[in-house]
């Protein structure tokens, strides 16, 4: 059992400060808070869980969306509006929600 933010550090023993660890990680992580042993990795958060995951991904697309129309119309009119709602849509989508 692993906790969150250790004892040592003012955590308890609630259930949302535990979680289950390899003995390996959890010696690794000593004292440390689960935030700094992330950080080992290059994350700032938890990763997102499935369906705040697509959640994410369609609000990256739909601003992707609106973004790319408002700049492709500004420099080619009317087809640019089109072309670049959907370029944006596509690249705002593929953004990955859990990479911070």
């Amino acid at each position: 059992m692993e906790h969150s933010v250790p004892r040592s550090k003012g955590g308890t023993d609630h259930l949302n400060n535990l979680f289950a660890a390899c003995v390996t990680c959890n010696r690794d992580k000593s004292n440390m808070t689960t935030r700094t042993a992330r950080g080992w990795n290059g994350k700032k958060c938890a990763p997102l869980n499935p369906v705040k995951r697509k959640q994410a991904k369609f609000d990256n697309g739909f601003a992707g969306a609106i973004a790319g129309g408002f700049a492709g119309g500004m420099i080619a009119g009317p087809i640019g509006l089109i072309f670049g709602a959907v370029t944006g849509a596509c690249v705002g989508s593929s953004n990955n929600p859990d990479r911070n």
